[in-house]
């Protein structure tokens, strides 16, 4: 197993190169970051790797949502979305590719939980917004907040993308 990394802007080399690369083959082989030691967190941290909780991935036919939001009207889209997510999403001449996408997001988002939408983990409860870059974010509220402080979740990093006819999203939770 070949490592190559860097340490603070120094080439790591060597034996501690040798010991890193000893460490990774262990957790390859199976092992886990005991998070309780401190000498695994502090290589873990040293580092600067993050510990995975959960991964979760969702795909969304564009046409299902439109069909459900032509159904149920605006009783659905306030079940499911916040006014935030409404109100980014109705900027769009077509705002049913960007509601799909936020649908996705969510689902992908309980999958990482491992949850799904129960234990107090709800629609409206899991919001994605973007950041001024556009970049989006997951905002977690009420069940789905608390659930995912008692796993210890940091940062859950959210990937969407859609086309006119199928969106689909990927989160990442991180410890």
């Amino acid at each position: 197993m070949k490592l190559i990394g860097r340490s603070r802007g120094r080439q790591i080399g060597g034996s501690r190169k040798a010991d890193i690369c000893k460490r990774w083959k262990s957790y390859a082989e199976g092992s886990k970051i005991d998070f309780a030691s401190g000498l695994d967190y502090a290589f873990a941290f040293r580092w600067n790797f993050m510990a995975i909780l959960g991964v979760g991935i969702d795909i969304v036919d564009v046409n299902r949502i439109r069909k459900m939001a032509e159904e149920h009207g605006e009783r659905f889209l306030k079940r499911v979305f916040s006014d935030e997510e409404l109100a980014y999403c109705f900027r769009f001449s077509d705002p049913f590719p960007h509601l799909a996408a936020r649908w996705a997001a969510k689902e992908a988002v309980s999958k990482a939980l491992g949850t799904g939408f129960t234990r107090g983990v709800t629609w409206k409860s899991i919001c994605i917004v973007n950041a001024p870059n556009g970049e989006p974010l997951v905002v977690l509220k009420d069940g789905a907040q608390r659930f995912a402080a008692s796993l210890g979740v940091r940062k859950i990093w959210v990937s969407i993308s859609h086309t006119h006819d199928y969106a689909i999203s990927v989160a990442v939770m991180e410890a």
